[in-house]
C-alpha cells in the first residue's frame, strides 16, 4: 500500500506531550510543513498536545496540535494526520505547553508545589479590617467585645507616643486568636514606624 509522506520526509522520533507537561507518547512521525504523519494507529494524540523533535543543533522544535484526525479508509492505510502549529524552538526539555494565567488581589503563581499560605486583602483601613476579622473570626461575645476595644484604643493611638502600647494590647489579647490577628501584623507593625 502506498505511503506518499515517506517519500516526502525521513521518519523521526517526536515525543507528544499533554498539557500538564507529561509525555503521552513517543512515536516515529513524517513531517512535511503543516503536518506530521504518525502510522502508529496506537499513538494517543490530542488537541492542545505539543509535539517536539530534536533538531541537529540540541534543541527542541515544538507545535502545538490542533487537528489530530484519524484516517481508515482510503488506499494510504490507517494512519493519523496532524495539524499543527509552530510554537519556536527551546532548549532540550524547557519549552512549550506552560500557559500561566495569574489574576484577582494578591494572586500567587505555586509550581510543582501546593499552596498553604492564607490571603487575606486589605482595604487600606487597617483597623476596620481588623475589626471585621475580629467580629467573623472570634465567637466568644466577650473576648470579641475586649478585642474590639483594644483595635478601637490602638486606632485612637496611631501617630502618638501610645501607639506602642497600644499595638502591644492588641497582640497580646489576640494571643487564643492569633491565626485571625496574623495577616493583619505586617500592616500594623509599619505603623509602628
Amino acid at each position: 500500500m502506498p505511503r506518499p509522506w515517506r517519500s516526502l520526509a525521513k521518519p523521526e522520533d517526536v515525543d507528544v506531550v499533554a498539557p500538564d507537561g507529561s509525555v503521552r507518547c513517543r512515536v516515529t512521525a513524517y513531517y512535511a510543513g503543516s503536518i506530521f504523519t504518525v502510522e502508529d494507529v496506537t499513538a494517543d494524540i490530542q488537541p492542545g498536545d505539543e509535539i517536539r523533535r530534536l533538531l541537529p543543533n540540541g534543541k527542541e522544535e515544538v507545535f502545538m496540535v490542533n487537528d489530530p484526525r484519524f484516517y481508515d479508509a482510503g488506499g494510504f492505510g490507517p494512519h493519523y494526520q496532524i495539524k499543527i502549529s509552530r510554537k519556536g524552538t527551546f532548549p532540550l526539555h524547557s519549552g512549550g505547553n506552560y500557559n500561566v494565567t495569574v489574576s484577582g488581589v494578591n494572586s500567587r503563581v505555586n509550581i510543582s508545589s501546593v499552596d498553604s499560605s492564607t490571603n487575606t486583602v486589605l482595604s487600606g483601613d487597617i483597623f476596620n479590617d481588623l475589626r471585621r476579622a475580629v467580629e467573623s473570626g472570634v465567637h466568644d461575645a466577650s473576648t470579641r467585645a475586649a478585642l474590639i476595644r483594644k483595635i478601637d484604643d490602638a486606632e485612637k493611638a496611631r501617630d502618638t507616643d501610645r501607639f506602642v502600647q497600644a499595638y502591644q494590647a492588641v497582640v497580646a489579647s489576640a494571643a487564643d486568636h492569633i491565626t485571625i490577628l496574623a495577616p493583619f501584623l505586617p500592616a500594623l507593625t509599619r505603623l509602628l514606624g
